[in-house]
């Protein structure tokens, strides 16, 4: 098997059909070329990208989608887009093998790595602890699942499984909805050309309310819209992009922007019109969504991101997720060891000094989530089978 490092854009392009073989073999969308493509420029300069292929025999069987990012101490190779993103995310390979030599080829390049949001389930971090062996030190963390409801009958038995606080008070929001026009739900699939308009209106709805006044709305995030802008015309390119919209009569009520792949539904981001809150529309547009998923004969609706309070209404599976560290027994891994250790303990003084103005930021540290500068290795479980080399 032959180890090549992707440092160019070029380069990167030209690797799309054999990357989204490899990702239709695992059945995830975020997997695929154009979700980490569309990362480079709006979440990651150009030049830092670092990704790690594997060929047998000519033919591609592994990938790591990798960039550096910090600097000096902090130097570090990640996952593209997830720090920015925090969506699913994980290295892509066809057999045990070729993620064997993936990771003793990217272990190989000597930086501190830090792989977060990998599926549990997939065991890439139990392969790293035996790729690392006593030439480094791994550290694992759980971080937040995400969430997805699994179709496993039909509509009828699922809903009559819900809460009553659901079904309940439905018809009750229908009605008062419909006092200012027909409640309507369309799906749409556009082209590539029919994007730009209908983007703009999930950005406007999308940033009216809450999201709007936190600054966490695609509005007021330059890069996160402009990766979402670059995404949804690759995957409307691809036939695969859907965006729905709840509409009271005229009014636009409530959006989603999704995709429909690999026989799932799968939300990329949810909004609703804050002058409409009353009547509770991303309520009646989720709800549709999901009835929408056992109708269509879909396997499952996936709300992605981190676990949120208000998806767990709806009876969802969880999917676990986890972070792995990795400090390579190299002079930069030993520094980068040495850094994160000083961050980490900067972090807890400043918890114990000023402990009740930073409880939401402490609360972001302890679920994983961007909440401001933090250390890869926050909160990471030791493993103790492993041991740390000479730096």
């Amino acid at each position: 098997m032959s180890i090549h490092v992707i440092r160019s854009i070029p380069q990167l392009e030209a690797l799309a059909p054999e990357w989204d073989r490899l990702a239709d073999g695992l059945g995830r969308p975020l997997l695929r070329h154009d979700w980490f493509a569309s990362c480079l420029g709006p979440l990651h300069d150009p030049c830092d990208l670092s990704v790690v292929t594997v060929r047998d025999g000519g033919r591609l069987v592994g990938v790591a989608p990798l960039v550096h990012a910090g600097e000096g101490g902090s130097a570090r190779l990640e996952l593209i887009g997830v720090s920015s993103l925090q969506e699913p995310c994980g290295l892509l390979y066809e057999s045990t093998e070729a993620r064997e030599r993936l990771l003793a080829a990217t272990i190989g390049i000597g930086s501190p790595l830090a792989l977060n949001r990998l599926e549990t389930a997939s065991e890439t971090a139990t392969a790293m602890r035996h790729a690392v062996g006593r030439r480094g030190l791994v550290l694992v963390r759980p971080t937040r699942p995400s969430l997805a409801v699994h179709v496993r009958g039909p509509w009828a038995d699922y809903e009559r499984g819900l809460s009553s606080r659901i079904t309940g008070n439905l018809p009750r929001l229908r009605k008062r909805a419909a006092k200012l026009g027909p409640v309507t739900v369309d799906v749409q699939s556009p082209s590539e050309a029919e994007v730009g308009a209908l983007f703009a209106t999930v950005v406007a709805v999308e940033g009216s309310g809450w999201k709007g006044e936190r600054g966490s709305a695609l509005r007021c995030r330059q890069g996160l819209g402009a990766f979402f802008e670059t995404y949804v015309r690759r995957a409307a390119r691809r036939g695969e992009l859907r965006i729905a919209f709840l509409r009271f009569g005229d009014r636009v009520a409530a959006v989603e922007l999704a995709l429909e792949a690999y026989g799932r539904w799968w939300q990329l981001k949810i909004g609703y019109e804050s002058s409409l809150s009353s009547y509770y529309p991303g309520l009646l547009l989720t709800y549709e969504m999901v009835r929408r998923t056992f109708e269509h004969g879909l396997a499952a609706y996936e709300f992605l991101g981190s676990a949120a309070d208000w998806e767990e209404r709806w009876q969802p599976d969880r999917r676990q997720f986890e972070m792995c560290v990795v400090y390579p027994a190299t002079i930069r891994g030993g520094r980068g060891l040495l850094a994160d250790a000083l961050a980490v303990g900067r972090q807890r003084w400043q918890r114990v000094a000023k402990r009740p103005a930073h409880r939401d930021h402490d609360a972001a540290l302890r679920n994983g989530v961007p909440g401001g500068p933090r250390s890869p290795m926050s909160g990471a479980v030791c493993d103790p089978s492993v041991t740390v080399g000479d730096a």
